[in-house]
């Protein structure tokens, strides 16, 4: 087998599996643990995604989130406090709760647009027009607690029963990054 096939082979089985051992295709294809090597290392040079690891290689993919679980922490994303996000490349990005969401727009950086649920009316919202209320007594997903209003009036009447601060975009995200950023 040509040098040429066995590089393509190689990147047909990262592709497929996502990882390949140098022990494995040195046997399958009959050929020494060096020549995988400097196949691979040919690989790694004119393929960015190839990366060699001990023992062998990985084909580095871009950081896909589990259909229907938050991008932020991983928890299923429910209806009533479910945020999406969309990225400046097209990307949708699901979050579990206000909370997470805030994170993902103030970490990622490219996070163009993004619709909430109204936590009464269950009614989508666009982020910049929502109305949030931080750190009520309701606790629903994460803390501190990030809920999402369409309207200030309903905003104003649940924070009497349930206390909390009203914000807008801008000042809730100052409020979650502040409460969870270590330092």
């Amino acid at each position: 087998m040509l040098a040429i096939e066995r590089r393509e082979y190689i990147l047909n089985r990262l592709r497929k599996e996502g990882r390949v051992q140098v022990r494995e295709l040195s046997q399958e294809l009959g050929v020494s643990h060096m020549t995988i090597h400097r196949d691979l290392d040919y690989l790694v040079s004119v393929d960015d995604r190839v990366k060699k690891v001990f023992g062998g290689a990985i084909l580095d993919r871009p950081y896909q989130p589990e259909p229907g679980k938050c991008a932020m922490c991983g928890k299923p994303v429910p209806s009533r406090t479910g945020v999406s996000l969309q990225t400046a490349s097209g990307q949708r990005l699901e979050a579990c709760c206000p909370h997470c969401a805030l994170l993902l727009v103030e970490s990622r950086g490219d996070v163009v647009s993004g619709m909430a649920t109204d936590y009464i009316l269950e009614r989508v919202v666009n982020l910049k027009s929502a109305v949030f209320l931080l750190e009520s007594d309701v606790v629903v997903c994460c803390t501190p607690s990030v809920l999402c209003f369409e309207d200030e009036d309903h905003a104003r009447r649940f924070q009497q029963g349930f206390g909390g601060q009203i914000a807008d975009l801008e000042e809730a995200k100052k409020q979650v990054v502040f409460h969870m950023t270590l330092s």
